[in-house]
């Protein structure tokens, strides 16, 4: 064991390994960043530290809370944070022999793990947060095949408008590493990168019968799909190294115009295209494909979804496997039983979706703009007996429809609706998306049915208040008394940034809001504005705090009183939080405040475009002040595209639950829990750090005999503290470091290291 001097001084709070959660325990996961190897063969690992103080947060999933939906059904997933964009694949991901369903959304690029039970139906699927973590960051699409033969899925997905594969194994546990940094095919001697767009989602099947995986794809400028045969069957092993050629830039003999629903069939020569018979608009502006065997002749056949229009195409393969020739298109797929019809862009996925051994067509809008946002999830299943395929539509909301889920973008509020001291809660949303160019901000309405120490919520309506007729967007409720009347008024914040006030004029108790002035005291302090009534400065009338998109926070004090409200602009950048990001510096964030249980004094989360949730502490004393981030990512939590919080005591045990909404339209419900031991779990790294957490101290293993050079990186990327090491354990003692987010860097000589190696820890609620 190396024993290491301090860089600097010593850690005034602790260290946590960044957590996740799910019900029963939560992983600390140890992520190793996809980085390409350099030409000395060194290999980078990161891992995710959060510096936290005494007393830090952490949260399990509350799988436990009932929700009931409409017409009183079960929700299943109510809490996995709803669909918008999902694509689907199978997996054994826990190791039980059983395929288990891997969902990526591309909205928000979130992993979803859902166990199957073995039970060969579509019910038998419950959700797993702490399987989702041992999967890589992805972008834009992402499916699952066994490219190398070896009984474990790889991941293939997008990367630089090019095509990434990350190796799967069981090395000790389910982990993944980089295998192809990003594809290249050979044609006509010269090497160069395969392109797919970022829009566009691939076939890697095999298309000539030969035992290996080919890669079908359209061209960058449209039209024509590409084959690029693998070689690696030829090469003498058909689970080697993918080796591409291009073979065919004409594969099935057809073009897609982009102009009309049907594509032209027999358009090419010799397997070259001919002068293009159809003008295009453009470049191409996306397609996805699906390769499937539907008729059990041995060559593929092909689905097609494509951005412009609302339906699948199925072509038929009547040539061969080394010679497709489409014959023949059904452009309202499945005709035969009820074709699929989407408002944009539908994608078709080829995985079991029933647990009875054989694949199903499921079938999702690829559009995060346009795409249908709610019971968005054709469930086709395979009722053939023999080697073909035959669908038959089951439903039209596959999971989805077991989750709360109110379209895109959710933006959960807690109140009392009806008075019975039972918190409810109130869900805006951006939209849901009626058509293409017609969309329609809402707000539904979950009542707490449950007691006062065992929560349960039914949904009652999803255009409560019957806000619908006003054509908000982006619709986003604050509650609060502003005339002094006794009850709670509500407050919309909406897209073009005004507040609307809707007064409330209970009826046998029940709250009965009335719009009473729209553009309410000419406040508006940006797009999107997210509203929230609280007394700042604690002189016994209700402030305004205001986000909006550009990621800063707009201060109104009320000047008036309790029953008139004054407001007074003080400023847009209250604390001095800004948390614009990306390349358009939006970051749509959205406050909240809270009592701590115990002091009595605020806490400010803030949501934000990221997904993850920010809180500051301590700061009362001076409003005008810049304030200290006291946890720049609450519980670890990552929702993907903007997180939206809400926090209550639900089951009144002095502890506080925690509601995150996201871009996906859905929210997910965590309670507060401790951590009460740590213990590893295998992967596929030798990687571990421990304890966790830490305080001045962190013990690391990396496994390696040799040299190794470790970094203490912040999220500004610098770097705060480095070392020199010999051998596989060290004891490092840390400098004195702000509460952040910070990562580890090791780097080794002649080293590869597979990700991710995870930590777990049990949780507990008391």
């Amino acid at each position: 064991m190396s024993v290491l001097q301090p860089c600097s001084g010593t850690l005034a709070g602790q260290v946590l390994l960044h957590p996740f959660q799910d019900l029963l325990m939560s992983l600390f996961s140890l992520r190793l960043l996809p980085i390409p190897y350099f030409l000395w063969l060194a290999c980078f690992a990161w891992f995710s530290l959060i510096a936290l103080p005494v007393g830090a947060q952490s949260y399990v999933l509350a799988s436990d809370v009932p929700v009931l939906g409409a017409g009183g059904q079960p929700l299943a997933h109510a809490w996995a944070g709803g669909l918008n964009n999902p694509q689907f694949s199978n997996m054994d991901v826990n190791g039980d022999g059983i395929q288990d369903l891997f969902v990526f959304d591309r909205q928000g690029d979130v992993p979803l793990i859902f166990l199957g039970d073995g039970s060969g139906g579509a019910d038998g699927w419950r959700l797993s947060p702490v399987d989702a973590f041992r999967f890589p960051p992805l972008r834009d699409w992402a499916f699952l095949r066994d490219v190398n033969c070896d009984g474990v899925e790889d991941i293939i997905t997008s990367r630089e408008s090019g095509v990434v594969i990350y190796r799967g194994n069981r090395d000790g546990g389910l982990g993944f590493v980089v295998d192809t940094n990003r594809l290249r095919y050979v044609q006509s001697g010269f090497t160069r990168y395969l392109g797919v767009t970022e829009i566009d989602i691939p076939a890697l099947e095999d298309v000539d019968g030969d035992g290996d995986r080919d890669v079908l794809t359209f061209n960058l400028s449209g039209g024509y799909v590409e084959w690029y045969k693998n070689r690696a069957a030829e090469n003498g092993d058909p689970c080697g190294p993918i080796d591409l050629e291009f073979s065919d830039g004409c594969w099935g003999r057809f073009y897609e115009s982009g102009l009309a629903k049907a594509v032209q069939l027999d358009t090419c020569l010799g397997g070259t295209p001919v002068e293009k018979p159809a003008s295009r608009s453009g470049v191409h502006a996306g397609s996805t494909l699906m390769a499937f065997d539907e008729d059990g002749d041995g060559d593929l056949e092909l689905v097609l979804g494509d951005l412009s229009f609302d339906n699948l195409n199925r072509l038929l393969n009547g040539g061969t496997p080394e010679a497709a020739l489409m014959v023949e298109q059904d452009t309202l797929y499945p005709r035969y039983d009820q074709p699929y019809e989407v408002h944009q862009y539908p994608a078709p996925f080829y995985a079991d979706a029933d647990q009875d051994g054989r694949p199903d067509m499921l079938v999702a809008p690829n559009s995060v703009v346009l795409g249908k946002d709610v019971n968005n999830v054709a469930f086709y299943r395979d009722i053939g007996t023999g080697s073909g395929a035959v669908w038959e539509l089951q439903r039209e909301d596959f999971l989805v429809g077991d989750m709360v889920d109110v379209g895109r973008g959710a933006n959960p509020v807690f109140f009392d609706e009806n008075g019975d001291g039972l918190l409810d809660l109130v869900i805006g949303n951006s939209s849901y998306t009626l058509s293409v160019g017609t969309k329609v901000g809402q707000l539904a309405l979950y009542r707490n049915t449950g007691t006062a120490s065992a929560p349960a919520f039914e949904l009652q309506t999803t255009d409560y208040a019957g806000i619908s007729i006003y054509g908000f967007e982006n619709v986003h409720p604050a509650f609060g008394d502003v005339d002094g009347d006794g009850d709670q008024d509500m407050v919309i914040g909406e897209e073009n940034g005004l507040l609307h006030l809707f007064v409330n004029n209970p009826l046998g108790g029940v709250a009965n809001f009335t719009l009473s002035a729209p553009g309410w005291q000419g406040i508006d302090p940006g797009k999107t504005s997210t509203p929230l009534l609280v007394d700042l400065d604690r002189d016994g009338d209700l402030d305004l705090l205001v986000g909006e998109r550009n990621g800063n926070l707009n201060y109104y004090r009320n000047d008036g009183s309790v029953t008139v409200a004054t407001y007074t602009f003080v400023t847009e950048t209250f604390g001095g939080i800004v948390l614009a990001s990306g390349a358009t510096n939006i970051g749509e964030v959205q406050p909240w405040i809270i009592p701590d249980p115990e002091s009595g004094s605020y806490r400010l989360y803030v949501g934000e475009r990221t997904g993850r949730v920010w809180r500051y502490d301590n700061w009362e004393s001076d409003l005008g002040a810049v304030f200290e981030v006291t946890d720049s990512t609450v519980g670890g939590l990552d929702v993907g595209d903007r997180s939206r919080v809400a926090l209550a005591d639900l089951d009144g045990d002095g502890i506080l639950e925690l509601v995150v909404g996201n871009m996906r339209g859905g929210i997910s419900l965590y309670r507060e829990g401790e951590y009460v031991g740590v213990a590893s779990l295998p992967g596929s790294s030798p990687l571990r750090a421990w304890p966790n957490p830490a305080r001045q101290q962190l013990t690391l293993y990396t496994g390696l005999p040799h040299t190794q050079w470790v970094q203490l990186v912040d999220i500004q990327g610098r770097t705060r503290c480095q070392w020199q090491l010999n051998g596989p354990q060290h004891q490092l003692t840390l400098p004195e470091l702000p509460d952040g987010l910070y990562q580890l860097l090791v780097q080794a000589k002649a080293v590869r290291l597979s990700l991710p190696t995870m930590i777990q820890a049990q949780a507990k609620h008391e």
